[in-house]
């Protein structure tokens, strides 16, 4: 899966596996080690590096919303 870093990020390990970007920034990691780095704030990029949108957001579930 390819993620783009927050600004500054060099190199990241997951599980003992270091992972370096590409010259365009974009980390090519393995699926299972992906929903790890979004939660330090990796996002999905497409294929040539943009931005993907289609990841889920952070928005609450319905059901923690107050009635």
């Amino acid at each position: 899966m390819k993620l783009k870093s927050p600004e500054g990020i060099t190199d990241v390990s997951v599980a003992g596996v270091n992972y370096q970007p590409d010259s365009n920034g974009v980390f090519t990691v393995d699926d299972a080690h992906a929903g790890h780095l979004f939660q330090f704030g990796f996002v999905s990029a497409g294929q040539d590096g943009a931005m993907d949108d289609s990841e889920p957001d952070a928005s609450p579930s319905p059901r923690s919303k107050k009635k």
